[in-house]
């Protein structure tokens, strides 16, 4: 999915109010952060708390602990399959990828464009060569053929809202991405959607186990 200029350019400022508003919130040059995977064990939809699409919920600094409404992970279908896939070495078909594709484009509900199952299988394949990438370099692989020309890590990687005491939260983009993180332990770059205020002065130094002690 592409991300409008108007969607860039009301990140640019809800960044800057941030920085005016509260001194200690602070972004890298590449609008993202460093996340440990074994911390972020639940799942939200920015809808769900503050009635945001996740894709215009970069960077919103609420007072709602939207930890409250979370959802275990694996709930979700695709980290599901991922781990049956990565972990337990089934087949993308018997790990129930196909069939969950499948059932979407019968609705009418494209995964990334892809609108027939040759294409759905070679992106599988792409996936695999991702997670062995990750495997072999022992970080996160950025596969630049599915960027944007003014895209960075934080663009088509992984939306994590960050939660009183400094939680992340998983927020639905990214999924394969993020679970290959999980599965292999490997730190990830993340861009942050919503953010509780009572986190602001610490999550720009990235959540780790420290982080959050």
């Amino acid at each position: 999915m592409s991300i409008s200029s108007d969607s860039i350019i009301r990140e640019l400022f809800r960044n800057l109010y941030n920085s005016i508003r509260y001194p200690s919130f602070k972004i890298n040059k590449n609008g993202t952060f460093i996340i440990d995977p074994s911390l972020c064990n639940t799942y939200i939809h920015s809808k769900t708390c503050v009635n945001i699409d996740q894709n215009i919920s970069s960077s919103i600094v609420t007072n709602i602990n939207f930890l409250n409404c979370s959802r275990d992970i694996f709930e979700l279908k695709k980290i599901n399959y991922c781990y049956s896939h990565w972990v337990d070495g089934k087949s993308w078909e018997e790990s129930g990828a196909i069939d969950l594709f499948l059932k979407r484009l019968a609705n009418n509900q494209l995964d990334h464009g892809i609108d027939n199952i040759y294409d759905y299988c070679k992106r599988l394949d792409r996936l695999d060569y991702i997670f062995n990438k990750s495997q072999q370099n022992g970080e996160l692989y950025f596969d630049k053929s599915h960027s944007l020309p003014f895209n960075n890590k934080s663009r088509d990687g992984i939306l994590i809202h960050v939660a009183p005491g400094c939680i992340p939260v998983f927020g639905l983009k990214g999924h394969h991405r993020f679970a290959i993180s999980k599965i292999l332990s490997i730190p990830f770059h993340a861009k942050i959607g919503l953010i509780h205020r009572d986190s602001i002065s610490y999550v720009h130094h990235g959540i780790t186990n420290e982080t959050i002690s």
